[in-house]
């Protein structure tokens, strides 16, 4: 995937740089922190109870007939939506061969046989122990996987634009947990990721995947609390970063007096140049609990009218920027919120389609 540079937000032309004379307590906050020691918080990952954000179901039931298969009938098998996954991988690790015959209510599964993608039917098929990666066409904060032939613990590996941000053991699968967890990360976003038994040794199969939808842009992490809620940012109902096209993203629970909003435009969600690991906590500066999300190359300026704002602007039409990413946070002026006088909201990254 490229990342977003700066000169593509420039060519926009409806996105500024920071400057001091309009940032006011963004400007120091900043710039305070660019002095901190810098900490070294990474994105965080749970399990939860079901998926929160928009999402696809694949059943390996509904793909096809137990046999050989490819990774296009299982993405047209989904549920749901357009499943947001550009590949899914499967590796042989060298252990055992195994057979499905553990889990077996889950039905129909995924698996790999004969060097090839391969539709599992229990009690008795057949299949070679691999090692998983898949990959996301847009960052995303959600993820479910439902595991047959397995009764233990997963190791997860998340990544986003090739770093890992994260690592999870998930807590053991078994008949009581129905074979299924649903994982959930704050903190950050991922597009990738790679997952094994904890073990290196077991045998399992894929019975389902719960993957977020082809939308463009996706929410992560979390603001801080204000005078009038916790600030929220998200894709306008509908927008979406196309080629050519207006996108709009919509800041709500926003301070009821009013004053300018601004929106931050980055690169990254897990390093600051200059200022270290994301997130980053502004508690050095008297905002506690408010994180910087994302890096800032360029920030958009516009008004927030009694708790809400949007800023919108449109896309160059130029094919090199397609699958280009970009993250974005909302800050505000918030004289009760802290002595800092600012609150921040959840971060946000798309992908130009």
């Amino acid at each position: 995937m490229t990342r977003l540079s700066l000169l593509s937000l420039q060519e926009s032309s409806l996105v500024i740089s920071l400057a001091r004379s309009t940032l006011g307590p963004l400007q120091y906050a900043v710039a305070g922190a660019l002095f901190a020691l810098t900490v070294s918080a990474q994105p965080a990952v749970q399990v939860v109870p079901t998926m929160t954000i928009p999402h696809a179901v694949i059943d390996m039931d509904n793909v096809g007939p137990a046999g050989p298969t490819t990774f296009g009938a299982v993405l047209a098998g989904a549920t749901g939506g357009v499943p947001a996954v550009s590949a899914l991988t499967l590796t042989p690790n060298g252990q055992a061969r195994g057979v499905y015959n553990t889990s077996a209510f889950l039905g129909r599964a995924l698996g790999l046989d004969a060097g090839g993608l391969a539709l599992i039917d229990p009690p008795s098929g057949g299949f070679d122990a691999f090692d998983a990666q898949i990959d996301f066409a847009l960052p995303t904060t959600e993820f479910g996987l439902a595991v047959g032939d397995w009764v233990g613990d997963m190791k997860l590996d998340f990544y986003l634009t090739g770093t890992m941000v994260a690592t999870f053991t998930s807590p053991r699968y078994s008949t009581a947990t129905n074979g299924q967890f649903f994982f959930q990360m704050t903190g950050g976003a991922f597009d990738r990721i790679d997952f094994t038994t904890s073990s290196g040794a077991g045998n399992w199969v894929i019975a389902e995947l719960h993957v977020t939808t082809s939308g463009g842009y996706a929410a992560f992490g979390s603001g801080c609390m204000g005078s009038n809620g916790v600030p929220d940012l998200q894709a306008a109902a509908g927008s979406t970063p196309q080629l050519g096209q207006q996108f709009t993203l919509q800041a709500t629970n926003l301070p009821l007096a009013g004053g300018p909003l601004f929106i931050a435009f980055g690169a990254s969600s897990t390093q600051f140049a200059g200022l270290g690991a994301l997130p980053f906590d502004l508690a050095v500066v008297q905002a506690p609990g408010c994180l910087i999300l994302c890096d800032v190359l360029a920030m958009g300026v516009t008004g927030n009218n009694g708790g809400s704002g949007s800023y919108s602007f449109t896309v160059p039409n130029d094919q090199a920027l397609v699958g280009t990413l970009f993250f974005n946070q909302a800050y505000a002026n918030d004289a009760s919120a802290n002595p800092l006088g600012l609150t921040v909201s959840n971060g946000g990254v798309g992908q130009i389609q």
